[in-house]
């Protein structure tokens, strides 16, 4: 199985802008969508499950972006597979 998500690491990602994208405490916990055609197959289900469990998140490009690291763990528990 491919790998679909990269986690950044918050302390990592403290010292960089990621694709012009300024870090805030919105949207701390990031990950990398590597996996383009598990998303392009999944998005509308992930969105409704999004939606559906309340989590708050922004996309940027390929980059899904938390405002907790519980809501990004969730996420991946459900989606890494």
């Amino acid at each position: 199985m491919t790998k679909r998500f990269v986690v950044l690491d918050s302390s990592l990602d403290a010292s960089i802008d990621l694709l012009n994208y300024h870090r805030s405490e919105d949207a701390a916990y990031r990950l990398i969508l590597f996996d383009y055609h598990f998303w392009n197959k999944n998005e509308k289900a992930i969105h409704r499950w999004l939606a559906e469990s309340k989590i708050t998140f922004m996309m940027q490009g390929m980059v899904l972006m938390f405002t907790t690291e519980s809501d990004r763990s969730a996420f991946l528990l459900r989606w890494q597979g």
